[in-house]
């Protein structure tokens, strides 16, 4: 079986910028599943984000 993906790859600025106007606060951006803080250099970001409680 073969599947086939479109992937979109986004800067920080521009997913930071979406998940906010989705209605999400971002906590934090991280350059590892560590918990490394994103400096630039790092091939992955993760960014922690909640919905905040009203």
């Amino acid at each position: 079986m073969v599947q086939e993906s479109i992937l979109t790859f986004r800067d920080k600025k521009t997913l930071g910028y979406q998940l906010q106007n989705a209605g999400f606060e971002i906590h934090a951006v991280w350059g590892d599943w560590c918990r490394t803080p994103f400096d630039g250099t790092q091939p992955i970001m993760v960014f922690e984000a909640v919905v905040p409680t009203r």
